[in-house]
């Protein structure tokens, strides 16, 4: 019925390059940020 694929939120290659503009898109936008603090999980 429906094709879907499982996508690590972890390891896959654009959930890393999406983090990693979101890090560029904070610093663009407030340029002298001294903290980010973001939530993790286990």
């Amino acid at each position: 019925m429906f094709q879907l694929r499982y996508v690590n939120g972890f390891d896959h290659p654009n959930i890393l390059a999406g983090q990693g503009s979101l890090g560029l898109e904070v610093l663009d936008q407030v340029p002298d940020v001294d903290a980010i603090v973001v939530p993790t999980g286990i």
